[in-house]
């Protein structure tokens, strides 16, 4: 039953892309793009399922952590009980493997691989360009991301109601319900990312020139409303009694001696850090003279790509300050920045840090990109990008 399972997920992915060419009526490149980045996602959904199961990790027990006595209305609540309410069926039900289950996740997660990808292809001009979506796909291949979001587990939806709400904001005026979902979503699995999509999409409105002021006025005070509820929810699921610098610090320290208990074996003196340093952490390691097994070395490949193309797009905008770059992207890397300001305080584990910002890095990359772009010849030329 379950390999039956697995050729017919896979199958109905590679018939829905064939199905989204021919009605889009997309480019050639396009439609190899988006197929060959469903291959290469599910590949990392076996490497994932490898990982588990050598090394441990949660998704294994949200998957595998049932009971017989067990009800599928019990695990009903947000973040991890979400997670388990999901696969109570196909796993306590069904009895669908674990392996099978990694696959249902990454086939869930490529979702947002294949609108950013076909996004991109089409709004910035390059989809009929064979070295300009090469160099694309080549972007969005960027490891990390495609381990944590191929297998069971909240990176995988995240990064489905990261891309699926950044993209919608665009075409808010029809699209509005689409991007509520999304946002509700990300606080539901995590509260913290559905607070800074929302913040996101509250600085969208204000800049947005398609939507009527008065319907700008009543957006922005009902997001007010609904923040001002999404931080009272957090301080009482985080015990706040209130928000000052000095509170701030003791609870960043209380977080990091909590992680520090885990003796994880990779844990980084953050609270002994300044700001640089800390950025540093969360931008840039580890690398690869600091990548002490296997598991360590492909982010830290990563991370050393990612440095040098910095390096690469500084250069390129003092020589050509002529650029574009989308505005979803835009607004991805203020998530992004949003999200390591809140690491930054609470997070001292190097293998935790890699995987919380994997779902918010390929925005920073796909930024270089696009800067680089603006002078490298084969990568695609300055042009017009909503």
């Amino acid at each position: 039953m379950n390999p039956l399972i697995i050729s017919l997920i896979i199958l109905f992915v590679i018939g829905w892309n064939h199905f989204q060419f021919k009605r889009k009526l997309l480019s050639p490149y396009v439609y190899y793009a988006v197929q060959f980045l469903f291959i290469y996602h599910i590949l990392f959904s076996f490497i994932f399922t490898f990982y588990i199961e050598k090394e441990g990790g949660d998704a294994w027990r949200y998957w595998n952590g049932f009971e017989s006595t067990h009800q599928w209305s019990t695990h009903w609540g947000s973040r991890s009980d979400f997670i388990k309410w999901l696969n109570y069926i196909p796993s306590h039900q069904l009895g669908l493997s674990f392996w099978v289950g990694n696959l249902i996740y990454a086939a869930i997660s490529y979702i947002g691989f294949r609108q950013l990808l076909i996004f991109l292809a089409e709004n910035s001009g390059i989809q009929h360009q064979k070295e300009k979506m090469l160099a694309l796909v080549l972007v969005l291949c960027m490891p990390n991301v495609h381990f944590w979001t191929a297998g069971i587990g909240k990176e995988a939806l995240l990064w489905l109601a990261l891309t699926g709400a950044l993209l919608g904001m665009r075409r808010f005026s029809y699209r509005w319900l689409v991007v509520f979902f999304f946002i509700g979503l990300a606080w539901w699995i995590r509260p913290i990312n559905g607070l800074g999509l929302g913040l996101i999409f509250g600085l969208s409105l204000i800049v947005s020139k398609g939507i009527p002021k008065r319907i700008k006025y009543g957006l922005t005070f009902f997001g007010l409303v609904l923040g001002y509820m999404a931080l009272e929810k957090i301080k009482l699921y985080m015990a706040i009694p209130t928000l000052n610098w000095a509170f701030v610090q003791e609870f960043s320290q209380s977080q990091f001696d909590f992680l520090s208990g885990f003796q994880a074996g990779s844990e980084v003196p953050m609270a002994q850090y300044n700001i640089f340093q800390r950025i540093w952490v969360l931008f840039f390691r580890p690398l690869i003279n600091e990548s002490t097994t296997g598991w360590y070395l492909v982010p830290a490949i990563e991370n050393s790509l990612y440095l040098l193309s910095c390096l690469l797009a500084i250069f390129c905008n003092f020589k050509n300050r002529h650029f574009n770059i989308p505005v979803p992207i835009l607004m991805g890397i203020l998530f992004g920045i949003f999200m390591a300001s809140i690491y930054a305080l609470t997070l001292n584990n190097l293998g935790i840090i890699v995987r919380m910002k994997s779902i918010y890095m390929p925005f920073f990359y796909l930024a270089n990109y696009f800067l680089i772009a603006s002078c490298v010849p084969f990568a695609p030329s300055p042009s017009p990008v909503k």
